[in-house]
């Protein structure tokens, strides 16, 4: 049984009902809804990458169409979208440029390789499609998360501002809260050399 199967049926109950889950999680979201509030109407296809049991897509933008992604069929099951779909968030099966919007809140510190990650959303996003997406830095309320028995990846915001430029990406909105980061990217224009 994988770690999610376990944790699947409590995860929404202990994020929207304990105290301190949830005022964790109204900070977090309130985060993510200003990030995406100046952003113009994105028609076409948004891709949510590590869904869940979808807690977050009431902050999302509206979409006709929007496909939930994650590994675990037990969290997926949970989640209300219409569209849900069993793949790994670093082997997408999508077409190259098929979305406008794509968002992974809370799944950034659950992959090894964020470098292969970063190539892979941008790989199916559009050109000026947008990323929303959260990290977990170094801190010691994340360290205390390893209890729930996940291996976990933190990255300091320097470090993933570093990454995301090495990866092609620009920086268009960043927040803070206690336990998370909230990112908002674009594509980075293409850079010429001089010949």
């Amino acid at each position: 049984m994988t770690f999610w199967r376990w944790k699947a049926p409590v995860y929404s109950f202990v994020r929207r009902h304990l105290p301190l889950f949830r005022h964790l999680l109204a900070a977090e979201k309130n985060n993510l809804a200003r990030l995406v509030q100046p952003l113009p109407p994105l028609p076409g296809v948004h891709l949510d990458l590590g869904s869940g049991a979808g807690d977050h897509l009431s902050i999302l933008p509206a979409a006709p169409k929007r496909i939930a992604v994650d590994l675990e069929s037990a969290m997926l099951k949970r989640n209300p979208n219409s569209y849900r779909l069993i793949a790994r968030a670093e082997e997408l099966p999508f077409r190259d440029r098929g979305f406008s919007f794509v968002s992974a809140i809370g799944l950034l510190e659950y992959l090894e390789n964020c470098d292969f990650f970063f190539n892979e959303v941008r790989r199916v996003l559009r050109a000026n499609g947008y990323f929303l997406f959260t990290s977990s830095p170094p801190n010691w309320a994340n360290r205390m998360r390893f209890i729930w028995g996940a291996k976990l990846h933190f990255y300091s915001e320097q470090r993933l501002h570093d990454i995301l430029t090495t990866n092609g990406w620009r920086v268009m909105g960043h927040e803070r809260s206690w336990l998370q980061e909230q990112w908002l990217v674009g594509r980075a224009a293409p850079q010429f050399k001089n010949l």
